[in-house]
């Protein structure tokens, strides 16, 4: 049964990729490509026909496999090489799904579908690709060196020992952290170059709140001076970029500590149902403006990771001295004080004290108090910059959300009911 569902799953890949590239082809001006649907479907059980014969006999069979496809694709581009504008895109993808094919054949189908996907993904977005490409600028392209340089250059050179007899002071470690937040801020400014602000205020909020829900606070509120009659718009921009501020959290709690995840979703699931159904009644109400000039900068930049990283180094000492010489108390007083400004660096912190001393729920209360008081900052921010009349809508439905996960907290502490 076992082999059935890999050889199914090995042809059902080939075949998708196929007929997105025979779609492609009967789609433009483009004459027909080396392969189609059928040829793809043929590479696919080729694959696992070479994968299966791998395990069973030797693995020549995979060797001569991977060869006949390479042929082929090589004689279909020497066939097709005078025209103009001709690419490699069909050939490379016969290529990649022999090889996503052959790996879901021989065990390995998470990587072999995943790697599938993603180049269905690519293959059927060729105009948005293109459009993206062509939005980029000289900074986007500096950025993105920049970023492939915190990840694949300066990360391997750091030490991947602790200091100082903490063990969460550890360079390595400490950067690891840096350049996933950095590359979660990274995807949401790329969301914002792909889809362009003209697709709608609302969505460029939502993927700005992923590099700072606080820039998309203190833009939103500054855009509502000049456009009060889009105060509710505006409004649930904030609210939703505040949202997923949240989500962000539990996202960071998850990938370092997913014992302690089912409690921070359990807590800050009815604040994010509660900020959702009220941005959405607001922008149900809102004018039907777009306001096309809403911009995030670029986050990715070799200083703000440095300044990031001495944040969070700077936090484990103070984490260390406070849990030392004031007990929970000053854990709680520094998640405060850090919530002020950022959330990330906390939220990491709590979540790996909480792996190393679980038996201690004071780390999950630390990013709890760190998350309120960067929601309700937030709030105040739009008080201050867009008025009292704009600013209070968004800081009482933030205070609704921080109560709400205060009172379930709460409840789980005294009774617990989860």
């Amino acid at each position: 049964m076992d082999v059935l569902i890999s050889f199914f799953m090995s042809t059902a890949l080939a075949l998708l990729i196929g007929v997105e590239r025979q779609y492609s082809v009967k789609n433009s001006s483009e004459k027909e490509a080396v392969a189609g649907v059928r040829t793809f479907s043929l590479v696919g059980i080729l694959a696992y026909l070479s994968g299966f014969l791998t395990i069973k006999l030797n693995y020549l069979f995979g060797v001569a496999g991977f060869l006949t496809v390479l042929l082929l694709a090589g004689l279909g581009y020497i066939r097709d090489f005078p025209t103009k504008g001709r690419g490699l895109t069909t050939e490379i993808a016969l290529v990649v799904t022999f090889l996503s094919s052959y790996l879901i054949s021989v065990g390995y189908r998470q990587v072999g579908v995943v790697s599938g996907v993603v180049l269905f993904t690519f293959l059927s977005n060729k105009d948005l690709l293109h459009g993206f490409v062509g939005k980029l600028t000289k900074d986007d392209f500096v950025a993105t060196l920049k970023f492939l340089m915190l990840a694949a250059i300066i990360y391997p050179l750091l030490p991947d020992k602790s200091f100082m007899g903490i063990s969460m002071l550890n360079p390595a470690g400490v950067f690891k952290i840096v350049v996933l937040i950095a590359g979660i801020s990274f995807m949401g400014y790329a969301g914002i170059r792909l889809v362009g602000a003209k697709k709608g205020l609302i969505v460029s909020a939502i993927l700005g709140s992923f590099v700072s829900s606080t820039a998309v606070t203190i833009n939103l509120s500054n855009f509502y001076k000049s456009n009060k009659e889009s105060g509710k718009l505006l409004t649930s921009g904030i609210v939703l970029g505040c949202t997923i501020m949240f989500v962000r959290v539990l996202v960071l709690v998850w990938v370092f500590n997913n014992t302690l995840f089912k409690y921070a979703l359990i807590y800050f699931l009815p604040a994010i149902i509660f900020l959702l159904v009220f941005s959405g009644i607001s922008l149900k109400k809102a004018s039907k403006d777009n306001l096309d000039n809403f911009k995030v900068d670029n986050p990715v930049s070799i200083s703000s990771a440095v300044k990031f990283g001495l944040l969070l180094l700077a936090i484990i000492l103070l984490a260390d001295f406070m849990k030392k010489n004031f007990g929970d108390a000053g854990v709680l007083v520094l998640a405060a004080i850090s919530g002020v400004s950022d959330v990330d660096a906390i939220t990491v912190l709590m979540s790996k004290m909480a792996f190393t001393d679980s038996g201690n729920d004071i780390y999950l209360l630390g990013i709890i108090v760190a998350s309120i008081v960067n929601s309700l900052v937030k709030g105040f921010l739009a008080v201050y910059i867009g008025g009292r009349n704009f600013g209070l809508r968004v800081l009482s439905s933030l205070f609704v959300g921080s109560v709400l996960i205060v009172i379930f907290y709460f409840l789980n502490t005294v009774y617990s009911l989860f």
